[in-house]
């Protein structure tokens, strides 16, 4: 009677171990099967942008943008809807990213700091591209009260590795009172002054469709 419990446990436990084993197995490829998704939008994203740079000139404001984020590790791109800050941002990107930088367009201030946490960035050679970070239309509160409770960790992860990150903001959003308190110490330049205004000569470098905004202002 032992010999045939003994028996049966044994078979048991082989089953046990089998279906561990593929549980294990399944869990292997839906990360893996995660981390081609990953892998899928950074190079759906970077062939979205090389598309629409075709079709964009280096203009005066893309050019103080350059140069505003050579000498600091936030700059503010910030306008209204269709003046072309959201065509200027991946220009850069693609510049910094021929560059050997490592480009990364995140959706939120949280993945920034995952990646921060998980050691996923290149020292001195990390570029994120964060559009509408508190807001699209109108401030997020959830996203802003979030932003305010983790901004000075974030200066100091860009800082202490030497990181950079370029952000896109509608004008309205940054008009509001609280916001500024936010961002007054940052590079911010505004697509819609006067000065900064593209001349007709420039307009004409624009692409005639508005694809490169409605996406990348979601």
């Amino acid at each position: 009677m032992t010999k045939i419990i003994t028996c049966v446990s044994f078979y048991e436990y082989k089953w046990v171990l089998a279906i561990r084993i593929v549980q294990i197995c399944i869990l292997k490829n839906v990360f893996l099967s995660f981390l081609d998704l990953l892998r899928e939008k950074d190079i759906s994203t970077f062939e979205f942008w090389e598309r629409e740079d075709e079709h964009f000139k280096p203009t005066r404001v893309s050019e103080k943008v350059e140069r505003m984020l050579k000498t600091g590790n936030i700059v503010i791109v910030v306008g209204l809807f269709e003046t072309g800050k959201s065509l200027i941002i991946p220009h850069i990107g693609l510049k910094y990213r021929e560059d050997s930088w490592l480009v990364k367009q995140v959706d939120t201030l949280n993945e920034i700091l995952e990646i921060a946490e998980e050691e996923k960035f290149v020292k001195e050679k990390t570029l994120f591209v964060l559009n509408d970070p508190i807001g699209q239309w109108k401030i997020d509160d959830a996203s802003y009260r979030y932003w305010r409770l983790h901004e000075e960790t974030l200066q100091r992860f860009l800082q202490d590795y030497n990181l950079k990150l370029l952000l896109s903001c509608r004008t309205s959003i940054l008009e509001d009172a609280k916001v500024k308190k936010l961002v007054h110490f940052h590079n911010v330049i505004h697509v819609d002054e006067k000065s900064n205004k593209l001349p007709e000569n420039e307009k004409k470098n624009r692409p005639k469709h508005r694809s490169a905004e409605a996406k990348l202002s979601r």
